[in-house]
C-alpha cells in the first residue's frame, strides 16, 4: 500500500472491486493508497487500512451521531467525528488537531475537510463515475490526511445506505 504523500496527482478514486462485498479501495490508476472494509453485511464497524496502519471506524449515537476512529493496535480513540443530523461535523484527533467536515454542495454528495483557517484540505465527491477524492498538494504530508479520506468515504457510504433503507421502507408502506 502506497503512502498518500507519494501521490503526485490531484484526484484519487474510491472503487468497489467486489460488488457483493462491502469493500472499497482508494486508487490511482495503478496503485492502492487505502482500503475500507465493513466487518459484516450489516452494521457500522469498518476497518480502514493505509500506509499509516489499520484503523477501526464505528458510528454511534442517534440524535447526536458520531464516528470513532481507533488505531487497531490500541484500545483508545485516535479521533472522533461529531456529526449533526445533516452530516456536517467536527473531527478531533487525540493530538488536539481539529478539522471541520462539511457538505460542499446542497444537491450532490460532496463533502470536504477544512482546517481551523477554513482551508480546504481534501474533498470526497460521489459522481456518476464513482467517488473522487481531491487533495490539496500543500497538505500531502499531513499525518491525518489518509484518515480523513477514509473517514469521509466511510460517512458517505453510511449516508447512502441509510437513504436507500429509508427509501425502501417508504416504498413498502
Amino acid at each position: 500500500m502506497r503512502p498518500i504523500k507519494d501521490y503526485r496527482g490531484k484526484i484519487l478514486k474510491w472503487v468497489h472491486p467486489k460488488l457483493l462485498r462491502r469493500h472499497y479501495e482508494l486508487r490511482s490508476e495503478n496503485d492502492i493508497y487505502a482500503t475500507l472494509t465493513w466487518q459484516g453485511a450489516f452494521g457500522s464497524l469498518a476497518i480502514g487500512e493505509c500506509a499509516d496502519g489499520k484503523f477501526s471506524f464505528k458510528r454511534g449515537g442517534f440524535l447526536h451521531p458520531y464516528v470513532t476512529v481507533r488505531k487497531m493496535a490500541f484500545d483508545t480513540d485516535y479521533g472522533k467525528l461529531q456529526l449533526d443530523l445533516g452530516y456536517n461535523g467536527v473531527l478531533q484527533f487525540i493530538d488536539g488537531r481539529t478539522f471541520q467536515f462539511q457538505k460542499l454542495s446542497f444537491w450532490k454528495m460532496h463533502w470536504g475537510f477544512t482546517d481551523v483557517g477554513k482551508k480546504l484540505l481534501c474533498t470526497v465527491k460521489d459522481t456518476l463515475k464513482g467517488c473522487e477524492v481531491t487533495i490539496d498538494t500543500a497538505v500531502r504530508d499531513s499525518p491525518h490526511l489518509a484518515i480523513m479520506m477514509i473517514l469521509g468515504w466511510y460517512v458517505m457510504v453510511l449516508r447512502k445506505e441509510e437513504a436507500a433503507a429509508m427509501g425502501a421502507a417508504a416504498a413498502s408502506h
